[in-house]
C-alpha cells in the first residue's frame, strides 16, 4: 500500500506524461500490487480505484486544481483555464480566491470551441497534500483522494430545455433562476430570439450534464445556447394609459404593459390609439410588450385649451332669442392682397330689447383675413324690429378656401356665431371638386399594359436580335445564369382576367414560401427569388406604356431614331440596354419581328440599333413597336442570392449570436483622441480633425471588427456626418493595413459619385489608388460628371487568357475595358451595387477584398446588397452597412412583392442583436458597440428644425451642432424673416412655419398624378418673396410627392420668366426621393392632398406624405434654416406625426392660413391670447373673452 502511495506521488509530480499515459502506468502498477496481495478485500478496493480512472474521456469532466493567478475580473486554474469572475457571482460560496487555493471545477467544451471552459466552480477547504505519517487505513483514504485528483471524472451530456425566470440584468449579463440553480448568462454568447428583460419567463435551450447520482440523471447546466420567451402573444388593443415612459394596452384577454423603447418608428402611443403588439410573460407585469406598432391613432385631446371661451356651445351658429343674423356668407377673391367688403345684418325680431356686448373675430391678429370696419364701438342696443349693420374688410392672404369665425356676445350670456367662407384664386379652380378621371384612366392604362405583356408572352414569335451596345465576350470565367421567370408565375401575374385580389390568392395558393408571414431561413432563398421574378414581370408590364401601334424611324449617325415625347423625363424611363421589337402594324399575333437595342435615351427620342441587314433595307416604313426591359440587374441579384446562401450560409443573413474574435487590428482611442495600437506607441492622427467622438468610436469599432463576419451598421440620421465617417474609415483602413482592399457599393450613381468626389477632395489617396466603376449605360447617356471622368472606368469581363488589348483612355480621362489584372491593383473600388455585380463574372483571388462598405444601405434592395457581399470571405472579411432605417427604403414596383421593399439594413436592425437595448448599453444609445454605432451630432439644421425630426423619429436623441444664434443658418433666417407669412415672436426666430391651404387636389385627364392649384400659387408667391430678399435659387428646395405638382410649379415659374432662356435659375423641384441625401437653406413642402377618399390609393402605391413617416422624415430633415409647409390641416391632422407637426407650429405661434379643424382650433385661440393679448390696437378690432 505504501508502495502505491509512492507510485501515485510519482505520477502527480511527473510533468511530461500525458493523462492517458499516467492512467495506463497506474493500472499496470495496481495489477502488480494485486498479484502480491491476494486478499479479497484488497482486490475489491483496488477495483474501485481502477474504476475511477477507467472512464471514457468526453467533453465534460470534473476535476480539482490550483488557482495559479487572480486578476480583477478573472482567475486562472493550473495555468491554463481562464474563469471569468462573472461565473462565480451567483454561487453559494463567497470565499476569497487566492493563489494556491485548491478548487473543484466542472469543465465543458462545445463542438464549436477549441478549448475547455469552466462552467461551475467551488472551493475545497483542504490545504493541499503534505507529508503523511498517519496509520495505513488513513493512507488508503488519501490514496483514493489522490486518484480523484489525478483522474478527471467524465460525464456525458445532452441537449434539453430548462424553464427559468430572469432575476437580474446588468452590463450584458443575465441571471436566470432555474430549479437547478441561478445561472449567469453572457448575452454575447447565446442566441437571442428577443431582447430579454428582468422578470421574463424564459426557456433555455442548453447542454446539460448527465449525472447518474441524480434520480433524473440531470446534472448541471453546461452551456446555454438559446433564450426564448416561454410564451409569445400577438394581438391588438387600445392604449388605456400612456406617458413618456410607457403605458398599458387593454384587450378582451387582459392588460399588456409596454415601454416606449419597444414602439416602432420612435412613435409614442397616446391614450385611445389602436395598436398591434407582441408580448411575453413576465413575473411582475403578467405580460410585457416587446413590440408595439400604432395601427390607428386616436384624435389627440386638446389639453392646452383651458380658457372657457375656447369651447363652443352646440347651438353656437343658431339664431336665438329673436336675433337673426345674415347667413351663407361667402367672399371670392382672385389674387393675394385683394380686398373686398362684406356686410352682416343683425335684426332683432323679439318683443324685447337686446344688448350687443361686443363682436369677436377668432383668428389670430397676424393670420386673420378679416378686419372690422364699423361700427367700432363695442356695445349697442337693438330695439324690437331694428337692425344694425356690421361691415368687415376681407384681405386675401392665403390661396385656397378658408373660413373665419365671427361671433357676437349678447346680454343674457348668449352668443351667436357666423362662418365667413373666403375663396382666393381662380373661381373655377377653387370651386372645383376633386377629380377621378386621371385615376380611372390610369387603371385603364395599367390593364392595357398587362394585356400587352400577356399577348407577347402567349403569342410572341421569333425575333431577329439587334446590335448590342458592346460586343459580348466569348470566354468568361464565371457565367451568370438567365434565371428566366417561371411560366406558372407569368400565367398568374400577366393574366388579364385576374383582379389584384385573385392574383394574391393564387400566389398564396401556389407559392409555399408566401404561406409563412415572416422572412425565415427556411423560406429566404425561395422568397427573394420569387420577389425578384415578381419585380421582373412588373417591369415588363410597365415598359409596355411606351408601346406604339404605328411609328417610323429616322436615320441619325449610324442609329435609327424613334421619337417618344418626354421619354427622358418619364419615370420609370427607358434606359440603354432595353430592347424593342418592330413588327408589321397588322401583325397582332407578333409571329415574327425585328429586334433592336436602345443605345441612347434623349429628351424626346431614343437611338437604337437593329441588325445590319435591317438598317441597310429600312426605307421609312411604319412599324408596330413593342418594348422589352433589360434583365441584367435581376440576373445579378439571382446569382448573388445563390452564392451568399451557399457560401456565406444563412446564419450570416439571420444572425442570432455574436462570437467575439481577436481584433483585426488592435486599436484604441488614446487620451489625445487619436487612434493608437494597443501595446505599442504607434499613434495615428485623424485625417479629418473635425470628427466627433461618436464618429471616432465607429471607426475604431469597425477596424477592431470583433464581431466579424457579422455586418457592422453605421446608423446615420440626417446631417450627422455618415459619409464623412465612411471617408475617414477608408483612409484609416488603407493606412493601417497595406494588404487591405475595399469595395464601396451604393444604390445609385449619385451616391457613388459623392463618395468618389469626397475621396478626391480629401487629397489623401493618390490617383490610381481608387477607381469608380461605371456601367456602359451610364457612359452612353453621357452622365459622368466631367471632373470625375479621370477616376472612372468600365470593365472588360472577358477571361484574361483571351484578351490581348490594353486599357483605352478617352479624351475625358475615362478608362475603358479595364481587365482583372488592372482592377486588382486599386485599393478602393467604388460603384453602384448592380454595376459591381459585373465583377462577379471575374475570378478575383481568394480574400482579395478585405472590406465591403455599402453607403445608403437603407435604400438598397436586400438582394442588391448581397451583390458586394459575394466578394467577401466570411471568415476574415468585414462588411459595413451605412444608412438610416428611418428614411426611405428601396423602390419596389410590384404591388404583390410585399416585404421586398425592406432593406437588409432595416431587417437586421429589427433583430434582437441589432436592436436598441438601453438597459444593456446605456452609453451607446442602447446599441451594441461591436455591431452598431448611432451617430447623434447633427451639423445641418437649426435647433428649432432639428427638434422636429429628432422628436418624431429619433427619440429626441439628436444633438444640435448648429447654434440658434451667431451661425450661418441663423443669419440666413434673420435675412428672410420679413418675408415670412407670419412673424415669429420668439428670440431667436423660429424657423418652422405651417401654412394651411384648403385647396382642391386635381388630375389632368392624361395623368394619374395629382396637383393642387392653390398650393402651387402659394408656393410661387412665397418663392417670389425669397427672391426679392436676395435668396439664391440653389439655396431653395421645393419638395412635393406628385410629378403633376412638380410640373405645375415649374410651369408657373416658366411663365413668370424663371428658367429656360430667361437666364433666371429655378430652384430644384422634385419628389422626396430626389432630395434624399441633400440639404438646402430653405425647404418648401407642398403636400397637395386634400381628399381623404384617395389616401388608400396613395398608401398602396407608396405616394404622398400621409401615413408615410419615412417620406415625411426625409422631407422635413432637408432644411437647414427655414422649413415652410403648405398643406391642408383638416386632412393632415388625421395622421399622428402630422398632428405633432401642427401642434409644434401652433404652440410656437407659427401657423397661418385656413381655419384649423375643430380639435386644433382651441389650441390656436389659446396661443393667440398668449401672443396678442397686449396689443392695444388689436383690442379695438378683435374682442376676446
Amino acid at each position: 500500500m505504501f508502495r502505491l502511495l509512492s507510485v501515485l506521488k510519482g505520477v502527480l509530480i511527473a510533468p511530461q506524461e500525458s493523462q492517458e499515459e499516467k492512467i495506463r502506468r497506474l493500472e499496470a502498477q495496481i495489477a502488480d500490487e494485486d498479484e502480491v496481495d491476494g486478499g479479497e478485500a484488497e482486490r475489491k478496493r483496488l477495483e474501485e480505484q481502477r474504476q475511477l480512472v477507467q472512464v471514457k474521456p468526453t467533453n465534460c469532466f470534473q476535476q480539482t486544481g490550483s488557482i495559479t493567478k487572480v486578476e480583477a475580473d478573472y482567475v486562472v486554474i493550473d495555468g491554463s483555464l481562464y474563469v471569468k469572475k462573472k461565473v462565480l457571482q451567483d454561487f453559494s460560496f463567497r470565499q476569497q480566491l487566492e493563489v494556491g487555493s485548491r478548487v473543484s471545477y466542472l469543465a465543458y467544451r462545445s463542438a464549436d470551441d477549441d478549448e475547455f471552459r469552466v462552467t461551475k466552480l467551488e472551493c475545497i477547504l483542504s490545504e493541499g497534500w503534505g507529508e503523511d505519517n498517519q496509520a495505513p487505513t488513513k493512507v488508503d483514504e488519501e490514496n483514493v483522494q489522490l486518484m480523484k485528483e489525478l483522474a478527471p471524472t467524465y460525464f456525458n451530456f445532452n441537449q434539453r430545455s430548462e424553464q427559468g425566470t430572469i432575476i437580474a440584468k446588468r452590463s450584458g449579463l443575465l441571471t436566470v433562476e432555474t430549479d437547478l440553480r441561478k445561472i449567469p448568462i453572457e448575452m454575447d454568447n447565446v442566441e437571442l430570439t428577443y431582447i430579454p428583460e428582468m422578470g421574463d419567463y424564459v426557456v433555455l435551450e442548453c447542454m446539460v450534464q448527465i449525472d447518474e447520482s441524480f434520480f433524473d440523471t440531470r446534472g448541471d447546466i453546461l452551456e446555454v445556447k438559446k433564450i426564448s420567451p416561454t410564451r409569445l402573444v400577438r394581438g391588438s388593443g387600445y392604449v388605456s394609459k400612456a406617458n413618456d415612459c410607457g403605458g398599458e394596452i387593454m384587450t378582451d384577454e387582459g392588460t399588456y404593459y409596454y415601454c416606449v423603447e419597444n414602439c416602432e418608428d420612435a412613435s409614442k402611443p397616446n391614450h385611445g390609439d389602436r395598436v398591434i403588439f407582441e408580448a411575453v410573460e413576465n413575473a411582475e407585469l403578467t405580460y410585457r410588450c416587446t413590440k408595439v406598432v400604432i395601427e390607428k391613432a386616436a384624435p389627440k385631446s386638446v389639453e392646452t385649451a383651458k380658457a372657457p371661451q375656447a369651447q363652443r356651445e352646440p347651438d353656437f351658429f343658431d339664431d336665438k332669442k329673436g336675433i337673426k343674423i345674415t347667413d351663407q356668407l361667402q367672399v371670392k377673391l382672385n389674387e393675394l392682397n385683394e380686398c373686398k367688403k362684406i356686410d352682416v345684418i343683425i335684426k332683432n325680431e323679439a318683443r324685447n330689447q337686446h344688448k350687443i356686448l361686443f363682436v369677436s373675430i377668432t383668428g389670430g391678429r397676424q393670420t386673420s383675413q378679416l378686419t372690422l370696419l364699423s361700427p367700432l364701438e363695442k356695445e349697442h342696443f337693438i330695439k324690437p324690429g331694428d337692425s344694425i349693420k356690421y361691415s368687415f374688410e376681407v384681405t386675401a392672404k392665403n390661396f385656397g378656401i378658408s373660413k373665419e369665425i365671427v361671433y357676437w356676445r349678447f346680454g343674457g350670456q348668449f352668443k351667436i356665431g357666423r362662418c365667413i367662407t373666403i375663396a382666393v384664386g381662380d373661381s373655377d379652380i377653387i370651386l372645383a371638386q376633386p377629380t377621378k378621371t386621371g385615376t380611372t384612366q390610369a387603371r385603364t392604362q395599367a390593364v392595357i399594359q398587362r394585356l400587352a405583356a400577356w399577348n407577347e408572352y402567349k403569342h410572341g414569335g421569333e425575333v431577329t436580335p439587334g446590335q448590342k451596345i458592346s460586343k459580348r465576350a466569348n470566354f468568361i470565367d464565371i457565367k451568370i445564369g438567365a434565371y428566366q421567370v417561371p411560366f406558372n408565375l407569368k400565367e398568374i401575374l400577366l393574366n388579364p382576367s385576374f383582379t389584384k385580389n385573385q392574383i394574391d390568392e393564387e400566389l398564396m395558393r401556389t407559392q409555399r414560401c408566401l404561406q409563412v408571414q415572416a422572412i425565415t431561413p427556411d423560406n429566404y432563398k425561395a422568397l427573394f427569388k420569387l420577389f425578384l421574378w415578381m419585380e421582373d414581370i412588373q417591369c415588363e408590364i410597365t415598359i409596355k406604356k411606351f408601346n406604339l401601334d404605328r411609328a417610323h424611324f429616322t436615320r441619325e449617325e449610324g442609329y435609327l431614331a424613334l421619337r417618344i415625347e418626354n421619354v427622358g423625363e418619364t419615370r420609370p424611363s427607358l434606359i440603354p440596354g432595353d430592347r424593342l421589337v418592330a413588327s408589321a402594324p397588322c401583325n397582332n399575333r407578333m409571329e415574327a419581328g425585328n429586334g433592336a437595342v436602345i443605345h441612347k435615351v434623349q429628351k424626346h427620342k431614343i437611338l437604337v440599333k437593329f441588325s445590319e441587314h435591317f438598317h441597310d433595307k429600312y426605307n421609312g416604313e411604319d412599324y408596330k413597336v413593342t418594348f422589352q426591359h433589360s434583365r441584367g440587374a435581376f440576373q445579378k441579384q439571382h446569382h448573388a442570392i445563390n452564392y451568399v446562401t451557399s457560401t456565406m450560409t444563412l446564419d450570416y443573413l439571420f444572425p442570432t449570436k455574436t462570437t467575439i474574435r481577436e481584433p483585426w487590428v488592435d486599436v484604441k482611442i488614446n487620451e489625445k483622441g487619436n487612434l493608437a495600437t494597443t501595446g505599442f506607441d504607434n499613434e495615428f492622427e485623424w485625417f479629418n480633425p473635425t470628427l466627433n467622438h461618436i464618429q471616432k468610436d465607429a471607426i475604431k469599432n469597425i477596424i477592431r471588427a470583433e464581431a466579424r463576419p457579422l455586418p457592422y451598421v453605421i446608423f446615420g440620421p440626417p446631417g450627422t456626418g455618415k459619409t464623412m465617417t465612411l471617408i475617414e474609415l477608408i483612409h484609416q483602413i488603407v493606412k493601417l493595413s497595406a494588404d487591405s482592399r475595399i469595395m464601396v457599393g451604393t444604390p445609385s450613381n449619385s451616391s457613388a459619385n459623392l463618395i468618389t468626389e469626397r475621396l478626391i477632395n480629401a487629397n489623401v489617396l493618390r490617383p490610381g489608388e481608387f477607381i469608380r466603376i461605371v456601367g456602359l449605360n451610364y457612359v452612353e447617356q453621357e452622365l459622368i460628371p466631367e471632373h470625375l471622368a479621370p477616376y472612372c472606368g468600365t470593365v472588360d469581363i472577358a477571361s484574361e487568357r483571351t484578351v490581348k488589348g490594353e486599357v483605352i483612355t478617352t479624351k475625358s480621362g475615362l478608362k475603358q475595358n479595364i481587365q482583372l489584372k488592372h482592377l486588382g491593383r486599386h485599393r478602393i473600388t467604388i460603384g453602384t451595387c448592380v454595376t459591381l455585380g459585373t465583377l462577379m463574372q471575374m475570378r478575383f483571388p481568394h480574400n482579395h477584398f478585405t472590406h465591403i462598405l455599402v453607403d445608403e444601405a437603407g435604400q438598397c434592395l436586400e438582394t442588391e446588397t448581397l451583390i458586394p457581399i459575394t466578394f467577401i470571405n466570411k471568415n476574415c472579411g468585414t462588411v459595413v452597412l451605412a444608412g438610416d432605417p428611418q428614411q426611405l427604403g428601396p423602390i419596389v414596383m410590384s404591388p404583390h412583392a410585399r416585404g421586398f421593399e425592406q432593406s437588409l439594413l432595416v431587417r437586421l436592425m429589427d433583430t434582437p442583436l441589432y436592436k436598441s437595448d438601453k438597459n444593456r448599453f446605456p452609453d451607446t444609445a442602447g446599441f451594441n458597440p461591436r455591431l452598431v454605432t448611432k451617430l447623434r451630432y447633427n451639423y445641418r439644421s437649426l435647433p428649432c428644425i432639428l427638434d422636429l425630426y429628432s422628436e418624431l423619429f429619433y427619440d429626441k436623441s439628436l444633438i444640435a451642432c448648429v447654434r440658434a444664434e451667431n451661425s450661418k443658418e441663423s443669419a440666413f433666417l434673420d435675412q428672410v424673416i420679413d418675408t415670412l407669412p407670419i412673424k415669429s415672436s420668439q428670440t431667436p426666430p423660429y424657423g418652422f412655419i405651417f401654412c394651411g391651404v384648403n385647396g382642391v387636389n386635381k388630375q389632368s385627364p392624361d395623368s394619374p398624378s395629382w396637383f393642387n392649384p392653390a398650393e402651387t400659387k402659394s408656393v410661387f408667391n412665397f418663392l417670389l418673396k425669397l427672391y426679392k430678399k436676395g435668396v439664391r435659387s440653389e439655396d431653395i428646395g421645393i419638395i412635393t410627392p406628385y410629378q403633376a405638382q412638380v410640373k405645375q410649379i415649374r410651369r408657373i415659374l416658366d411663365e413668370s420668366g424663371y428658367g429656360g432662356s430667361s437666364g433666371l435659375a429655378k430652384p430644384k423641384i422634385g419628389s422626396v426621393e430626389e432630395f434624399q441625401g441633400q440639404e438646402r437653406q430653405v425647404i418648401i413642402i407642398s403636400t397637395v392632398r386634400t381628399s381623404k377618399s384617395m389616401l388608400p390609393n396613395d398608401l398602396q402605391h407608396a405616394l404622398g406624405f400621409v401615413a408615410s413617416p419615412k417620406r415625411l422624415n426625409v422631407a422635413i430633415s432637408r432644411a437647414k434654416s427655414l422649413l415652410v409647409i403648405f398643406g391642408n390641416p383638416h386632412l393632415l391632422s388625421a395622421d399622428k406625426k402630422w398632428l405633432e407637426l401642427l401642434f409644434k407650429a401652433i404652440n410656437n405661434g407659427m401657423y397661418c392660413g385656413c381655419e384649423l379643424p375643430d380639435h386644433l382650433a382651441p389650441v390656436a385661440r389659446e396661443q393667440a391670447l398668449l401672443n396678442g393679448g397686449n396689443n392695444a390696437q388689436e383690442g379695438k378690432n378683435r374682442e376676446l373673452d
